[in-house]
């Protein structure tokens, strides 16, 4: 009996350093993401004729995600040391409003709009189907250009979005040092403290 929970205690104590090792893993990543995520924000920022970044747009979403999953990992970990929500959210409040996705609930407000617009759309095309029967007079080129400007406008709405919450992550930058150094200074007192035998 007393074998197995000397077992138990080193899978636990194994389970406790690879933690460890992946959060310092994921902090010593985080400054690569945030360079990363500061070339997305500049070519995001450039003229269209300059660099279209639309044109890559399924590669941008996957590394824009890959970026907010580090930095939501990130905050698992800081939650972790502080285990204190009150303290948690004013320690962190610029990191939870850098990963929470404003995109997603806009880009479902653009979605249901489109769908409301396409409704809209559907109605005047079955209506000017009819006058097509009576009149004979083809009026396809008109619901094709308010297709293309509604579509134009969904876009740019979508980039100052994109661009918006990037920034904030780009703010990050400047609270992620200064926050690691917190950290580290609670984390070598803890130690001395279990050193000392005052705390488990």
């Amino acid at each position: 009996m007393a074998a197995k929970q000397k077992q138990k205690g080193k899978k636990q104590k194994k389970k406790r350093t690879l933690l460890e090792i992946a959060e310092i893993w994921v902090d010593r990543s985080i400054p690569f993401w945030l360079i990363i995520l500061t070339v997305l924000i500049v070519l995001s920022l450039l003229p269209k004729r300059i660099f279209d970044i639309h044109r890559w747009e399924p590669w941008v979403t996957i590394i824009d995600t890959l970026v907010v999953a580090f930095f939501i990992i990130d905050l698992c970990f800081k939650y972790r040391h502080v285990r204190n929500i009150p303290k948690f959210i004013r320690m962190y409040w610029l990191d939870l409003i850098a990963v929470f996705p404003f995109y997603l609930i806009f880009r479902g407000y653009l979605i249901g709009v489109e769908y409301i617009r396409a409704g809209e759309e559907a109605q005047k095309v079955l209506h000017e189907a009819l006058l097509l029967r009576e009149v004979g007079i083809l009026r396809e080129t008109r619901i094709l250009r308010e297709a293309e400007l509604a579509a134009k406008e969904a876009r740019g709405l979508m980039r100052g979005i994109r661009l918006i919450q990037r920034g904030f992550r780009a703010l990050r930058l400047r609270w992620h040092k200064a926050h690691f150094a917190i950290l580290l200074v609670h984390k070598k007192r803890r130690d001395e403290l279990r050193k000392m035998g005052l705390r488990r």
